[in-house]
């Protein structure tokens, strides 16, 4: 593994452990710095995300897959995060956006190790469709739906 690639993982690695609380976890300015990707203001790209994926509803539920929250998480991606009842994603707006802050973050390591370049293309494509797929749908209409979206957020 390339030092370019470790200190990718490392970064994501620290900033997941932030997501998740781990307080006593002590890092410098240039820790953190490099534990968030540049470019992107991350509430900003949620909220980008809730206004596509359901006009930013909490308690939507998708028609075909059963998928739940303004951010439409599947039951798959639900358990990945959290142990709490996939019904909570719809009942419990603040453990869908602290899911959503955990699969954000999860989206950045493993676009990391596909050595694939983080942006807000690449995110939004990486959460809509998996992160096999976020280099060759980063053109797609979602993915330029979500960068306008984003856009907007963060000229509020």
């Amino acid at each position: 593994m390339n030092p370019g690639t470790k200190l990718a993982l490392l970064g994501a690695a620290v900033f997941v452990l932030l997501q998740l609380g781990a307080g006593a976890v002590r890092l410098g300015a240039a820790e953190k710095a490099r534990a968030i990707p540049r470019g992107i203001d991350e509430p900003a790209f949620l909220r980008a995300i809730a206004e596509k994926e359901t006009g930013n509803d909490p308690r939507a539920i998708g028609r075909v897959y059963g998928e739940r929250s303004k951010y439409q998480f599947t039951r798959d991606t639900w358990a990945m995060h959290t142990k709490r009842p996939f019904v909570d994603a719809t009942n419990d707006p603040k453990c869908a956006d602290a899911v959503a802050m955990k699969h954000y973050a999860w989206l950045v390591q493993q676009l990391g190790v596909l050595h694939i370049r983080v942006s807000v293309r690449t995110m939004a494509a990486a959460w809509h469709f998996g992160q096999q797929f976020a280099k060759i749908c980063q053109e797609s209409e979602y993915a330029r739906a979500v960068e306008n979206l984003y856009g907007e957020e963060v000229r509020k």
